[in-house]
């Protein structure tokens, strides 16, 4: 039981000592030279498209995390514009994000940066996986708070192992009228010093107020809050609906009434064609009919003439007995009949 204790002790003062004596280093020449410079406005830039949350909170929320250190400060920041290399890149990540830190899930490490002097010096990754936050009262992580946290490491400044400290490594709730706590403005003066304008802003507190503060009440008003959004969304989801099923009823109208139009324009067609052949076979039937008068009229004809020929020679015949008149009668006849 005595070594149990004993090595219980030793885990919670090792990353004490530990801090103190790197704390040590980061005050030395070499570390200051790798510092961000005081002489122009760094810059930063969100990596976003975590749909859960407001947009607009959230990159206020990182500018405010910024202006927390700058208020105290010559450093200056801004948001950097689109095309920009930025000096700070904040993101939203999950799992292995190829930077040797991997997050692990929900309820462990919320997020990480890496000091001046690292390679990736000015990267700030959020786990997109945990429950973030806008609000202080302890549900989910406060964006804010979590941002100046990291963006204070970046900046070069090691956790502290003061629980007030924005740079704790343990999360508290602190109150935006307490930002920054005095430790944390001494610290980041010793590397960047004073500034020389200093904005007004409220006394800054050592106390850090606990996250279960009225928990119950806003935890009330979140509910109805967060009523109040979901029926918006299944509002405006129905709405989508009844627009999507409206256009496609407009579409399937249109649709019916293309074909009905084509099926219309198919019989008119169908009736013009008719008509033409019927006309066609009318025109047809009454040349042929025509072709056959003419040829039953001439056959006609040419039987009456013929019999008409056979009388008139019969009669010549008969009461004339001299047979060449006779035969120049009939000759005549012939070649008649063959004109004709």
């Amino acid at each position: 039981m005595q070594w149990f204790v004993f090595l219980f002790l030793c885990t919670l003062l090792l990353p004490f000592v530990r801090s103190n004596q790197i704390n040590e280093e980061i005050h030395s020449e070499g570390f200051k030279s790798k510092l961000w410079s005081t002489n122009r406005t760094l810059t930063w830039k969100l990596d976003y498209d975590h749909s859960l949350y407001d947009s607009r909170k959230t990159y206020q929320d990182i500018q405010q995390a910024f202006d927390d250190w700058a208020r105290y400060t010559e450093l200056t920041f801004r948001e950097a514009t689109e095309g920009e290399k930025a000096d700070f890149n904040l993101a939203f990540v999950s799992g292995d994000h190829s930077d040797g830190t991997p997050f692990d899930g929900p309820g462990e490490q919320v997020s990480h940066s890496f000091l001046p002097e690292n390679s990736y010096a000015g990267h700030i990754h959020f786990d997109s996986t945990e429950k973030w936050s806008h609000e202080y009262d302890g549900i989910g992580y406060n964006l804010r708070l979590v941002a100046a946290h990291e963006i204070g490491s970046s900046l070069g400044l090691l956790h502290s192992d003061d629980r007030d400290s924005i740079m704790s490594l343990f999360y508290q709730v602190i109150l935006p009228k307490e930002m920054l706590p005095q430790q944390d403005q001494d610290s980041i003066q010793a590397l960047y010093g004073k500034k020389k304008n200093p904005m007004t802003t409220a006394p800054p507190s050592r106390h850090v107020r606990s996250a279960k503060i009225k928990k119950s009440k806003t935890t009330k008003k979140q509910k109805v809050t967060k009523h109040k959004h979901k029926q918006k969304v299944t509002k405006h989801k129905h709405k989508q609906k009844v627009t999507k099923h409206k256009h496609k009823q407009k579409v399937t109208k249109h649709k019916h009434k293309q074909k009905v139009t084509k099926h219309k324009h198919k019989q008119k067609v169908t009736k013009q064609k008719h008509k033409q052949k019927q006309k066609q076979k009318a025109t047809n039937k009454r040349a042929t009919t025509e072709t056959q008068r003419t040829t039953t009229e001439k056959s006609e004809l040419l039987t009456t003439i013929k019999k008409r020929y056979l009388l008139i020679k019969a009669c010549y015949l008969l009461l004339t007995p001299n047979s060449m008149v006779c035969f120049r009668i009939a000759h005549g006849f012939n070649q008649l009949i063959t004109y004709a």
